[in-house]
């Protein structure tokens, strides 16, 4: 496929299978047939097609700003809005929450964006054994990845459960995540000593 095409077909998927969901979670609406809705539903996949996009986009500066903005904004909306909506429940109302869904994905294109160029600020700065020693601990760090999302969801379901955890606590969404990143990555590298389960966790 074109690249041209591709991101065509992201721009539609951002947008009926991302955009239009949430406004009509959040206002009670149903605002396209759910059929059609379906038929372009293409799960998960969404965020790699949408990574690949812009992975290799050149996105103007200002546009950048833009994004970051929108991404804290978004970021308010679905930590605030899904306390809002499950204040007088004992769960969580996935209203606001979704991996798939607008709040969510601006927030991942934005972090997405960010590291893009950070990382190519940071290699125009580094030459020699400081910027291999740089590759290196990214390439390390990102062969964890995968093993990190096969068990982080027993970190965010166990811990809570078995420590006095407030999840509704701004320093838990804050720092929780950071934390849980941490101690999967840590699993997953321990896990990864194992021989034929490093072939599952880290694909080696």
């Amino acid at each position: 496929m074109e690249y041209k095409y591709l991101r065509v077909l992201a721009c539609i998927l951002v947008i009926f299978q991302s955009a239009i969901p949430t406004f009509a979670a959040i206002s009670g609406i149903q605002f396209i047939n759910s059929d059609f809705a379906g038929s372009l539903n293409i799960g998960y996949a969404l965020l790699a097609v949408l990574g690949f996009v812009l992975s290799k986009e050149e996105i103007p500066r200002e546009w950048r700003i833009a994004l970051y903005v929108l991404g804290a904004l978004s970021w308010g909306a679905e930590f605030f809005g899904t306390l809002a909506v499950s204040n007088a429940t004992d769960g969580v109302v996935p209203t606001y929450v979704s991996y798939v869904g607008l709040f969510c994905l601006i927030q991942t294109a934005a972090v997405f964006v960010f590291t893009k160029n950070a990382c190519s600020r940071l290699e125009s700065v580094l030459h020699g054994n400081a910027l291999r020693n740089w590759q290196e601990k990214s390439a390390r760090l990102a062969s964890l990845t995968f093993g990190v999302y096969l068990i982080h969801f027993y970190f965010t379901s166990c811990l809570p459960k078995a420590f006095p955890i407030d999840c509704y606590s701004l320093s838990w969404k804050l720092l929780g995540g950071v934390a849980i990143f941490a101690g999967c990555s840590v699993i997953t590298a321990a896990l990864g000593k194992i021989p034929r389960v490093n072939k599952v966790l880290l694909g080696k």
